[in-house]
């Protein structure tokens, strides 16, 4: 049992961290090809990037995982274990990569971002001005720290998502065999 624990969560630490340098590559590409990140377009496409390759991650880790560990078969909370804990190591290494790079790499980025962000606010004149001001003091005390605290919140609870969706889509009736005894008699 202790050994099926320790290839599982060797199985979401590998499977994490591949996620999070998949997440962190593209936003350095984004960054390095100065997209427009406060398009509506850039938006859509983003989001549906980043579903897909969460997805496509965690169905693969609960697969892997089934074959190599647990003979063929996966329990809903097998996979929602897995699933979860691949999402919490890459939303927390996440997290650690942006606010290095929010720190030590372009300390000006973060704040940048925000600016865009009280721009497009203001421009839309969609929200009542005693809102816009509340949420441009709030935008104003963001730091590199707050915004990787709110990014470990944020990638846990999509990642709870998902997984939940994930763990249903993975899942696979348990082998009532596993346990028996293996029968020797061979008499027909």
């Amino acid at each position: 049992m202790e050994n099926r624990t320790n290839l599982l969560l060797a199985n979401a630490l590998r499977f994490g961290l591949a996620l999070a340098a998949v997440n962190f590559i593209i936003f350095l590409l984004y960054y390095i090809l100065e997209v427009d990140i406060m398009s509506i377009s850039f938006g859509i496409i983003s989001l549906i990037l980043t579903i897909g390759i969460y997805f496509g991650t965690l169905i693969y880790s609960n697969n892997h995982l089934k074959k190599t560990v647990f003979g063929g078969y996966l329990t809903y909370s097998q996979g929602l274990f897995n699933s979860f804990t691949v999402s919490a190591v890459s939303s927390i290494v996440n997290a650690v990569l942006m606010f290095l790079f929010y720190t030590f790499v372009d300390t000006e980025y973060l704040y940048e971002q925000m600016d865009k962000v009280i721009v497009k606010m203001q421009e839309s004149g969609m929200i009542p001005a005693e809102q816009l001001e509340k949420t441009i003091a709030e935008l104003e005390n963001v730091t590199p720290l707050s915004s990787a605290a709110q990014s470990i919140w944020g990638g846990l609870l999509i990642g709870l998502i998902v997984a939940l969706i994930v763990s249903a889509i993975t899942k696979t009736k348990s082998n009532p065999f596993a346990d028996q005894p293996e029968d020797t008699n061979t008499t027909i």
